[in-house]
């Protein structure tokens, strides 16, 4: 079982990492020592906008292996995204997930973590995963908020990230919403 000082320590590591496959593998990695079977790490979709193309990796499969058709306003990816920080401990069939198809699809009684990525404005993502046995204290969970970010940090650094992506909002929609907000 890792700890939150080996996963800070871990976080160190990205800074080798010459691709983003290696990036994503080795933080789905670091979630299934902790006891996660599913995962996904994805962007934010603006409104109306498909989430597909901000998937970065997604391991997440019902009983029957069948992937959930992902939206982007699924509960959970929202409560995931909405978050200050990581949280962790909730039950797949807490009703705070209403009608999440990642809830349904991972199961009841299965655990959930979930991280967001909000230190790269005006891009936002989130990691979440889940699993029977997965295991995460305070400590860990902070921990795992430092990891994720770096990880998202180093993706940027590659390049295999943008903050100005297609379809983003432009300057006076970004500064109207930055205003509102």
């Amino acid at each position: 079982m890792p700890t939150a000082n080996g996963l800070v320590a871990d976080s160190e590591s990205f800074r080798d990492m010459a691709d983003g496959a290696q990036v994503i593998d080795f933080m789905e990695e670091r979630f299934r020592r902790f006891g996660a079977t599913h995962f996904l790490a994805t962007g934010q979709a603006l409104p109306g906008r498909p989430i597909e193309p901000l998937v970065l990796r997604m391991v997440w499969g019902d009983s029957r292996g069948e992937r959930p058709n992902l939206q982007a306003t699924d509960p959970l990816l929202q409560l995931a995204l909405r978050s200050k920080r990581a949280f962790f401990g909730l039950s797949a069939g807490d009703p705070a997930f209403g009608e999440s198809a990642l809830a349904v699809a991972a199961g009841p009684g299965l655990r959930i973590v979930g991280v967001p990525i909000c230190a790269f404005h005006p891009y936002q993502a989130a990691v979440i995963a889940a699993g029977i046995d997965l295991d995460f204290d305070l400590r860990s969970a902070l921990a795992i908020d430092h990891f994720c970010t770096e990880g998202f940090r180093r993706l940027f650094e590659l390049g295999e990230l943008h903050k100005d992506r297609p379809g983003d909002l432009s300057a006076r929609e970004d500064g109207w919403w930055n205003y509102r907000h």
